[in-house]
Formats: structure tokens, C-alpha cells, sequence
């Protein structure tokens, strides 16, 4: 029996998945903020440090502590050697509300909402987002109550900024034939 359920089962080979790691501290977040290519689309920011600026960045400033943090930690959970032969890399995140979002029940919402709604669109598009090293995703929308916010508001806002990161990276970095071909 268990030979013939495994035989329905459909054999595809699928990318390891992508660790996503905490981003912390305001020096990491002032790094993105400095070096990373910013994203924004209805009432959502985000800071976006690709894998290849990051590289540059930590060996042109050997002084930056906090780039050099972040090169690190990034290095530190990316695997090179996996089962199907593709690196599997992790994704810094970190996520902020605008102080000006009372009271602080509402801010850690949105925060929650954020992290969430990054973990669902990595699962869902991990591929698209292969070049972004770390992100720092900022939430400017102010809603009446807390529960007024919802992830249903909140994860297509996410999933749209990091397909516009995909289409910026793969712009820059050789696709672009690609997309002449389409036109």
C-alpha cells in the first residue's frame, strides 16, 4: 500500500525553503535604511538590501559595524549545500509602525500583521524574492481601531512590494533580456 500512495503522488522537486530571521536594532535598520532600494505601495514602505549591494557594501565599508552584522548574520544562515543543489538563503526582516499609530496595542498588530504576511508571501513566492538579503517593511496605515486592520488589507500590500523588488532585481541583473523577448 505504501508503494502505490507514493506513486500518486506527484515527484516535484522543490526549492529548499527560505529562513526568515529577525532584523533587530536601530544600527541593522539604518544600514537597510542607507544601502537598501526603497519599494512603497498603498500605505507600506519597505527597504529593500539585495544580495549583491549588500556583498559591495560590506567589502567597500570594513568599517560599518552594523553592515558588517548583517553580512554575517545573513551568511551565517544561508546554506550552500542542499539536496537539489540550490543555495537556500535566509531573509532578514524587520518591521516597523509609525509611532504616531496609538496606542501601542495597534502598532504591535500592524507588526504582527507585517511579519505574517511576509512569512505567507515567501512560502507562497519564495523564487521571486531569491535576491533580497534583508528588508525592513514600515507600515504608515492608521486605522480607527485595532481590529479594524486585518491580514487580508495587509498581505497583498506585501506580496505586491516584493514582486516590484523582483521586477527591479531582475531588471538590473541580466533578465532583462527576458523581458525585451515579451516586447
Amino acid at each position: 500500500m505504501p508503494d502505490s500512495a507514493s506513486e500518486q503522488l506527484p515527484q516535484r522537486i522543490e526549492s529548499p525553503p527560505r529562513a526568515v530571521l529577525p532584523l533587530k536594532g536601530f544600527q541593522a535598520f539604518d544600514a537597510v535604511f542607507r544601502h537598501g532600494a526603497r519599494f512603497a505601495y498603498r500605505g507600506v514602505t519597505a527597504f529593500v538590501l539585495f544580495e549583491d549591494v549588500l556583498a559591495k557594501a560590506q567589502k567597500s565599508s570594513p568599517e560599518d559595524h552594523a553592515l558588517q552584522n548583517i553580512y554575517a548574520h545573513y551568511q551565517r544562515y544561508s546554506s550552500r549545500s542542499t539536496s537539489n543543489d540550490e543555495a537556500s538563503h535566509a531573509l532578514l526582516v524587520g518591521v516597523s509602525a509609525k509611532r504616531r499609530t496609538r496606542p501601542a496595542v495597534m502598532r504591535n498588530r500592524i507588526k504582527r500583521l507585517l511579519r505574517t504576511s511576509i512569512h505567507q508571501t515567501i512560502q507562497r513566492e519564495g523564487q521571486r524574492s531569491r535576491g533580497i538579503a534583508a528588508m525592513v517593511l514600515i507600515c504608515n496605515i492608521i486605522p480607527e481601531k485595532p481590529s479594524l486592520l486585518m491580514l487580508d488589507e495587509i498581505a497583498p500590500l506585501v506580496r505586491r512590494i516584493i514582486q516590484n523588488a523582483d521586477k527591479y532585481y531582475s531588471s538590473r541583473h541580466g533578465n532583462s533580456n527576458a523581458a525585451k523577448e515579451k516586447l
